[in-house]
């Protein structure tokens, strides 16, 4: 069994849906389209927490919907359009994803490098290949432009109006963030302008299969004056979270004071002693 499609994931009802069929086409039959249609908008008709809130008739959107995703060309084209609809719900919790199947070459992926808006600007703020850190790419590096548009006019087109969001401080964040801005099918190719802190602008042009080849600890750890262990943890994503610590915590007992340091959205910092 293959699976084409996509998932749906709702944390506020708890569902996911994941579609599978015995088809390795690009396209999806029309049968398929309103079959998936279908399933997604029932889901949020009897599951969908805020559902009698809605300002607007969600069967008649869906059915207004239809035309449209028949129409598409391709099922990532087919993703774009049900993405679309999902953000009429204005929830970040309820959103299409596509599910990475078939050719690993066009799997949606991002670029090794993470970014943050910063007011109308954004800026690099990890780079994990070494191929690009040899073309100049550091952190702090500022995009300027992506596929020879404006770093902003670019998320505007391209990245905006599939973002799931319950508030527009969200929609002004999330498609900065992380690893969000640069993910696209693998294969693709793309350029990237950017200007280094010293002012000096480049181009770096690659597709999105390339290398990650630099670690991204989750934890960074050391001991500063007077034996005192300072710990940055870096994220707490990731399989080998507890297992990492559990290494490193028998360096952290040798300190008489640990600095803890959480970084994120929430960051905060704990001294214990």
């Amino acid at each position: 069994m293959k699976r084409i499609l996509l998932l749906l994931f709702c944390v506020s009802i708890s569902s996911v849906i994941a579609l599978k069929a015995q088809d390795t086409s690009k396209v999806l039959t029309d049968g398929q389209k309103a079959y998936i249609l279908s399933k997604f908008c029932t889901e949020v008709k009897y599951n969908y927490v805020f559902y009698n809130d809605l300002k607007f008739d969600w069967d008649s959107l869906c059915l207004a919907t239809l035309p449209k995703l028949l129409a598409t060309k391709s099922k990532e084209e087919y993703a774009r359009e049900l993405q679309r609809l999902s953000t009429q719900l204005q929830d970040g919790h309820t959103y299409i994803y596509e599910d990475n199947s078939g050719n690993s070459l066009d799997w949606i992926r991002p670029f090794p490098i993470k970014t943050k808006r910063i007011d109308n600007r954004v800026f690099v703020t990890s780079v994990l290949s070494s191929d690009f850190q040899r073309q100049g790419v550091e952190t702090g590096s500022e995009i300027i432009k992506i596929d020879g548009l404006d770093v902003m006019e670019y998320v505007n087109r391209h990245k905006r109006s599939f973002v799931s969001s319950s508030t527009p401080q969200w929609l002004d964040y999330s498609p900065y963030a992380g690893f969000e801005l640069t993910k696209e099918k693998g294969s693709k190719v793309s350029k990237i302008l950017l200007k280094n802190r010293d002012g000096r602008t480049f181009t770096i042009e690659s597709h999105r299969n390339i290398n990650w080849d630099i670690v991204n600890n989750t934890f960074d750890y050391k001991t500063l004056n007077g034996n005192v262990g300072l710990l940055k943890i870096n994220s707490f994503m990731g399989n080998s979270f507890k297992k990492d610590f559990d290494v490193l915590y028998q360096s952290i007992k040798k300190n008489r004071c640990s600095d803890y340091r959480f970084e994120g959205q929430y960051g905060r910092k704990l001294r214990k002693c």
